[in-house]
C-alpha cells in the first residue's frame, strides 16, 4: 500500500482595523510583498504575490511558503484614513506566523489605520495670538468644480482639530465671518498626503497647525486745512457708534497731532460718525462725517479723501470776521 503524507497549506489571517476602536475597515487594498532577485538585472526586487481589498471581515491568506519574511503593506486606505506603515511576517515550519507588527488574541496580524487629523486655528495675523468668533468651512470640489461645505465651525480661541478628511483632496479653507474689528482672510487650500502629512498653500504654524490668518481694520483720519490741505494739531476728534437703542457711544478719541490718525479693529459694517468736538484755534468746527469699512477692508465714508492714503479728512476752514465802515446815518461804505 501507498502510505500518505498529507501537508495542510500555510494559513495567515489579516485583520484591517481602526486603530481607535478596532472595527474592521472596508476599502483597503493590501499587498504581501516578497523580495525576489530579478533574473534580468540580479537586482532584489518587490514581487507581490498576494493583493485584495479589505471587507468587513478579515482576510484568510492560504498557501504561503515557510521560512520567507514577507512585507504587508497597504497601497490604499479607506476614506479618511492614513496609510499604515509596512509590517513584516514569517510563516515557521509549523505554521506559526511572528511578525514586527501586533496581533489580535485569535493570532491575525492587525494592519490599523488612524484617521486623518488636521488642525485648524483662527489667528491674528500679528500676534499670532487665537482669535474667537470666526466662521470656518472647509469645502471640496466635485470633477464638475461645484462646492460642497464638508465642515464648517465658529472659532472659540483655541485650535480646531477635524478628523476624517480624505487623503489626496485639494479642500479649501474659507472664512464666511471674521471676527469683530478684524477683516475677512481670503481663501487658502491644503491637502492630506496618505501618510497623513499636511501641506496647505496657506501658513502652518511649527506645530503643523494650518492658520487661518485675520489682520485688523484700519482706517486712517486727517485733520486738515481745508484751503490748503495741511495737517492741523488741537482739534479733538471723536468716532461715534450708534446702538439698538439709538443711544451714541463714543469708542474712539484723540486730540489731531499735525499727522494722520489711525484707528485699527474697528467693527465692519457698521456705520460710524466722525465728529470734531473742539476745533484748532483760528477754525470752524468741521460737520459730522459718516464711515464705515468693508468685510475685504475699503473705507467708504461721505467726505473726502486722500488719495494717496486712503485717509479720511476731517476739513476745517479758517473763522472769517467781515469788518465794515459805515456812515451811520446813511449806512453807505465810508472810505479811509
Amino acid at each position: 500500500g501507498v502510505i500518505l503524507v498529507e501537508d495542510s497549506k500555510t494559513k495567515v489571517t489579516v485583520s484591517k482595523t481602526d486603530i481607535a476602536d478596532g472595527k474592521e475597515l472596508k476599502g483597503a487594498t493590501l499587498q504581501v510583498i516578497q523580495k525576489v532577485v530579478d533574473e534580468d538585472s540580479g537586482e532584489t526586487v518587490d514581487k507581490v504575490v498576494r493583493q485584495w481589498v479589505s471587507g468587513d471581515k478579515p482576510h484568510v491568506i492560504e498557501g504561503l511558503s515557510t521560512g520567507v519574511e514577507y512585507t504587508l503593506r497597504e497601497t490604499v486606505a479607506p476614506d479618511g484614513y492614513t496609510i499604515a506603515s509596512d509590517v513584516t511576517f514569517t510563516i515557521g515550519a509549523d505554521g506559526e506566523v511572528t511578525t514586527s507588527g501586533k496581533t489580535t488574541e485569535g493570532g491575525a496580524l492587525l494592519i490599523e489605520d488612524s484617521l486623518t487629523k488636521v488642525s485648524i486655528s483662527k489667528a491674528d495675523i500679528a500676534s499670532g495670538d487665537e482669535v474667537a468668533g470666526a466662521h470656518i468651512q472647509i469645502i471640496e470640489k466635485d470633477k464638475d468644480g461645484n462646492e460642497s461645505v464638508v465642515r464648517e465651525w465658529d472659532s472659540t480661541g483655541k485650535a480646531e482639530v477635524i478628523e476624517g478628511l480624505k487623503t489626496g483632496v485639494e479642500y479649501t479653507l474659507r472664512e464666511t465671518v471674521a471676527p469683530d474689528g478684524y477683516l475677512t482672510t481670503t481663501d487658502t487650500t491644503f491637502t492630506i498626503a496618505p501618510d497623513g502629512e499636511v501641506t496647505t498653500t496657506g501658513t502652518m504654524s511649527q506645530d503643523g497647525t494650518v492658520l487661518v490668518e485675520d489682520g485688523k481694520t484700519k482706517v486712517s483720519v486727517s485733520k486738515t486745512d481745508i484751503a490748503d490741505g495741511k495737517e492741523i494739531a488741537g482739534a479733538h476728534i471723536q468716532v461715534i457708534e450708534k446702538e439698538e437703542d439709538g443711544n451714541e457711544s463714543v469708542i474712539r478719541e484723540w486730540d489731531s497731532t499735525g499727522k494722520a490718525e489711525v484707528i485699527e479693529g474697528l467693527k465692519t459694517g457698521v456705520t460710524y460718525t466722525l465728529r470734531e468736538t473742539v476745533a484748532p484755534d483760528g477754525y470752524t468746527i468741521a460737520t459730522d462725517i459718516q464711515f464705515s469699512i468693508t468685510a475685504n477692508g475699503s473705507v467708504i465714508a461721505d467726505a473726502p479723501m486722500n488719495k494717496e492714503s486712503g485717509a479720511i479728512l476731517v476739513e476745517d476752514a479758517k473763522t472769517k470776521v467781515k469788518v465794515s465802515k459805515t456812515d451811520i446815518a446813511s449806512g453807505e461804505e465810508v472810505e479811509g
